[in-house]
């Protein structure tokens, strides 16, 4: 006997609930753990609305939520999203972000990546320098 639904509707369906519902408590939600669950549950998600939002949190009042974002692109599933979102983590103008960053950096494959990492060696900043430095040798290990 067939069924009316075909394997996997539903759970599609579903998934795009939960995902518009995260994307939905990540920009309404005034508590910072809030924001920090549905970015969680956005890292699960590879979705460009998911990835915007992830960008996005990286300029977030709280620090909390900033690192969370930093957590779930270091674990993005797409290879090529990934660096890029590491790039864009990279270029932000808070220092504290730069530096989670590096040290989440696991891999350098890609080399506008590691050309960006060679560049923030040299910066004013002593803690970014620091930490850029390190992920340059962490890579030269792997």
């Amino acid at each position: 006997m067939a069924s009316n639904n075909p394997e996997g509707i539903d759970d599609t369906q579903e998934d795009l609930e939960t995902l518009q519902e995260a994307l939905n408590d990540f920009y309404s939600a005034e508590d910072e753990q809030d924001r920090e669950a549905a970015l969680m549950t956005l890292g699960e998600y590879p979705d460009p609305k998911a990835k915007e939002a992830i960008l996005y949190a990286l300029n977030d009042p709280e620090d909390s939520v900033r690192e969370q974002a930093v957590n779930q692109i270091t674990s993005w599933e797409d290879e090529k999203e990934r660096q890029q979102m590491l790039l864009t983590a990279l270029t932000n103008d808070k220092p504290d972000i730069v530096v989670l960053t590096l040290e989440s950096i696991s891999e350098l494959d890609d080399p506008a990546l590691m050309q960006k990492i060679k560049e923030l060696s040299n910066d004013k900043n002593e803690d970014i320098s620091e930490a850029a430095k390190t992920a340059l040798e962490m890579a030269d290990f792997d």
